[in-house]
């Protein structure tokens, strides 16, 4: 299993964040975590260019 280091870049981030690395059929995600919605944003990472994740 390869570990992945990354920057992430998000136009606006939630206030709270908890970004677990998933690896699925679409590639790698992270999950955004807001406290005062219980719903979670999964955000796909589509490239990968210069130590930076493009979403």
């Amino acid at each position: 299993m390869a570990t992945v280091e990354a920057r992430l870049r998000v136009r606006n981030p939630p206030k709270t964040i908890a970004a677990p690395l998933l690896n699925n059929r679409n590639g790698f995600g992270f999950i955004f975590k807001n406290k005062k919605e219980k719903e979670s944003v999964i955000y796909f990472l589509t490239e990968i260019s210069s130590n930076t994740f493009s979403v």
